[in-house]
């Protein structure tokens, strides 16, 4: 069984590694290629896009939150943030990433499934499922 610290734990390296791929990433870098992208777009394309990160940010957030103080619905509400995320590259082209990146995006995507398993089957089901 898992206590709320260890789980709490996990959240915390999730996050660490969550907030250092967005800092690697360089979005930045990449303005002119997403720029040139967005401008040949439909309005309506850009409202749904828009609207769909949107509504992906505050569910991701809700429910990370969530899990840190045990709301019973925060893992549904987190792990459809996940899954929109994971969505998200297949609206916009692909992106070049440096091999950084890369990894620690592989890294993210394995805490993600880590998490998912730990809640939904493993030791951390009864913080917030009781039988």
């Amino acid at each position: 069984m898992m206590t709320h610290i260890q789980f709490g734990t996990l959240l915390g390296v999730y996050l660490i590694l969550v907030v250092i791929n967005v800092k690697i990433s360089g979005f930045s870098k990449q303005k002119d290629h997403a720029e040139k992208y967005f401008i040949a777009k439909s309005k309506q394309f850009l409202v749904t896009y828009a609207t769909f990160n949107l509504v992906m940010v505050l569910v991701f957030i809700v429910g990370f939150v969530g899990m840190f103080v045990l709301w019973s619905f925060s893992p549904a509400l987190f792990f459809l943030g996940v899954a929109t995320k994971n969505l998200d590259p297949l609206l916009v082209p692909p992106r070049l990433r440096s091999g950084w990146s890369e990894f620690l995006g592989s890294v993210e995507i394995f805490f993600e499934g880590a998490l998912f398993v730990a809640v939904f089957f493993g030791p951390a089901r009864h913080l917030f499922f009781q039988p």
